[in-house]
């Protein structure tokens, strides 16, 4: 792996556990990358945050946490969300991306900017009482292998409307940052889903193979476009 940063998109409820582990890791350099501010309704399940951050900067209150917490490395930090016209910039020489956002298109973008870079991603998600990490080597099964494209329609429930259990927030997105170090070490030759269930205290990984046919194995780090009229609307990129 490069030497190049790990990328971390979305710092709120999934985003604070995963930069708590990795400010405790060896990695020479991590970006931090979120436009988002810290909201009162953060408090309960984005473990970085106080009273005293509410509407701070998430990517400055999470660069400074991570100080506090003893990450010695180089340490950026991008106060803007991460969207089409500007995702290859924040991900340029990055060794890894991973994210932690709550909206479909970014989501697939981060897939997307990970392919055409050659890099590995790990995703998360969390909502209600159910979680799950997607951890991609660079040539694995990608995220579009499984899910395809963005919904279309129908809204897809998102943790706004539906609802996600504070503690298991924090059990996802740390797992997501072991993931990331277990790539960096050359531990997963194989994508890898894990998915957790709240609920059930239970767990179950799979590996996961590449699907016949997936537009952006096919198309990975050239022909694969990168432009808004492939994701949805402005107002989707919110990360919180």
């Amino acid at each position: 792996m490069s030497q190049g940063p790990v990328v971390v998109v979305g710092l709120g409820g999934l985003g604070a556990p995963i930069a708590m582990v990795l400010a405790k890791s060896s990695l020479p350099a991590i970006r931090l990358v979120d436009g988002d501010t810290v909201e009162r309704s953060n408090l309960h399940r984005q473990v970085l945050f106080s009273e005293a951050d509410v509407h701070a900067s998430k990517a400055h209150v999470v660069a400074r946490a991570m100080r506090d917490l003893g990450y010695a490395g180089k340490l950026e930090v991008v106060e803007a969300f991460f969207v089409p016209e500007r995702a290859l910039e924040f991900a340029q020489d990055a060794s890894m991306l991973v994210e932690g956002v709550d909206n479909l298109p970014t989501k697939f973008l981060v897939a997307d900017v990970a392919a055409r870079l050659d890099v590995p991603v790990v995703h998360s998600a969390a909502l209600r009482w159910e979680g799950t990490v997607l951890a991609k080597p660079a040539r694995g099964a990608c995220y579009r292998c499984l899910f395809e494209d963005i919904p279309h329609g129908a809204d897809a429930p998102n943790c706004a409307g539906e609802g996600v259990a504070g503690p298991l927030v924090g059990l996802v997105g740390a797992w997501a940052a072991d993931r990331v170090l277990a790539l960096r070490d050359g531990a997963l030759d194989d994508t890898e889903l894990s998915r957790f269930d709240g609920w059930a205290a239970s767990v179950r990984q799979t590996r996961v193979a590449r699907r016949a046919g997936c537009s952006l194995c096919r198309d990975a780090g050239s022909a694969f476009p990168i432009d808004r009229s492939r994701y949805a609307a402005p107002s989707t990129y919110c990360v919180r």
